[in-house]
């Protein structure tokens, strides 16, 4: 019930530096409103690019906008596969994968999930390995009949649809890129940091759990400032923690009425 264009119009104005993506987007669901019955899956994509590009932001803005459940696992550092494929019966805290638990809380079998810094990943054959698991999820035949460790039955994952974010390609298996789609991401230009503001500002007020109206605006030399530190090479993050304090400056300033 949603209105794709919109979705990806929406998105060429808060990215548009990520064209390669939302082009894949946008042709993954064309594609799936031929059926007969039309639902949202991505296929699998890989977005690589460097750190503070907006890879994580714009997956989770993507999600976000078709409202299907989102889950966001970081694969760095990450020992183990317990998270995706559920905790054995052997352990006492035994619980289902992520993916399950997602579909359960948002009532859609086709959620959206996003695996960071993927080429970060670590973990053994004794204790699980994400990256090997990924292998048999983003197979649509093996995704099918996944079989969750704490159900002990098969469950079909063939709906869900899968984004990955790598800061580089190198470490990453021949295997696993096998199963993606690749989205090289670049930094955006100078000309998109008012919409990219704005879009933080929305994301901060989500965060605070507030309304955007309520959120102070950004005095005109600050906005200034930002523009001016992204220009001269700050990540988006740095623009991000940056804007944070703008704000509360503002708000610091903004007299109260008791």
């Amino acid at each position: 019930d949603k209105d794709f264009g919109n979705i990806v119009g929406q998105l060429h104005l808060e990215f548009p530096w990520m064209g390669n993506a939302i082009d894949r987007v946008a042709d993954d669901h064309a594609l799936c409103s031929l059926a007969p019955q039309p639902w949202i899956r991505i296929r699998p994509l890989l977005l690589v690019g460097p750190p503070g590009s907006g890879k994580s932001r714009f997956a989770r803005r993507l999600a976000e906008m078709i409202g299907t459940g989102c889950q966001l696992i970081s694969a760095s550092g990450s020992s183990d596969d317990r998270s995706l494929v559920g905790t054995a019966h052997a352990w006492g805290n035994r619980e289902p994968g992520a993916i399950l638990q997602l579909m359960l809380t948002s009532g859609a079998a086709n959620p959206l999930i996003i695996v960071d810094e993927i080429e970060k990943a670590g973990g053994s054959s004794h204790n699980g390995d994400i990256r090997r698991s990924l292998l048999g999820m983003l197979e649509p035949e093996t995704a099918r009949q996944w079989v969750d460790e704490c159900l002990q039955t098969a469950c079909d994952l063939s709906g869900v649809s899968w984004i990955l974010t790598a800061n580089s390609l190198e470490p990453i298996s021949k295997p696993l890129l096998s199963r993606m789609a690749v989205a090289r991401v670049g930094l955006p230009g100078p000309d998109a940091i008012d919409g990219i503001i704005d879009a933080m500002r929305a994301d901060i007020a989500s965060e605070l759990g507030l309304d955007i109206q309520v959120l102070p605006e950004i005095d005109p030399a600050a906005r200034r400032a930002l523009a001016d530190a992204f220009n001269r090479g700050r990540s988006l993050r740095a623009v991000k923690v940056a804007l944070v304090r703008a704000m509360a400056a503002s708000a610091r300033r903004v007299p109260r009425v008791s």
